[in-house]
């Protein structure tokens, strides 16, 4: 199924918070539903940016600010150590990773959001919602998603994208997010049952 979703947090939005909202909802969360969250680049310089650098931009801006965000609910949500493990992994590196892309879009003039998605923030208000074996079942399954549509996009921006200052960005970070993916699995597999009953 992975592969008939669009490839973008914007896109894959939809898909974490219905990921989020089904398994939490047998937990006792309900939450209104929001709109897209998906903003657009500007720039203040000539410097010449593509479309898919500008989508890649804010895309790993907001999903950074989301990653940490979520990181950080793990880190007191969860019961596990591996989980928790995890959540302090996610705040680490996308921490990092967030301040290497401001100074990169400072340098192209490009301003970035400051807050994940409205889709996004609707998926943490379900996680706040939620501890133990609840949280669990939310969040390992909605980052292993998020992180295989992360790679793509960040293959796509490798692939694509018209700036040399992006791209080498993806390529630096690829390898990171890819280990995220193999951490996020691996709690995947040591989560027995996700039943909500």
């Amino acid at each position: 199924m992975i592969g008939k979703l669009t490839r973008t947090r914007a896109g894959a939005g939809a898909v974490v918070v219905a990921g989020a909202m089904t398994l939490a909802a047998g937990w006792g969360v309900a939450p209104a539903l929001a709109g897209s969250g998906h903003s657009h680049a500007t720039t203040g310089s000539g410097t010449y940016l593509n479309a898919q650098d500008r989508m890649f931009a804010m895309d790993t801006a907001q999903g950074g600010k989301f990653e940490v965000a979520g990181g950080t609910q793990a880190k007191y949500h969860s019961y596990r150590g591996d989980v928790r493990a995890f959540g302090v992994e996610m705040i680490r590196d996308h921490s990092r990773e967030s301040w290497e892309l401001k100074a990169i879009a400072t340098k192209l003039g490009i301003t970035l959001p400051k807050q994940p998605s409205k889709d996004q923030g609707l998926t943490l208000h379900v996680w706040s919602k939620l501890r133990g074996g609840g949280f669990d079942c939310s969040y390992i399954p909605v980052e292993v998603v998020d992180h295989q549509l992360d790679i793509a996009e960040y293959k796509d921006e490798v692939k694509d994208g018209a700036n040399w200052q992006l791209r080498a960005f993806a390529k630096r970070w690829l390898p990171v997010l890819q280990q995220h993916l193999k951490h996020a699995e691996a709690a995947l597999q040591n989560t027995e049952s996700c039943s909500t009953r």
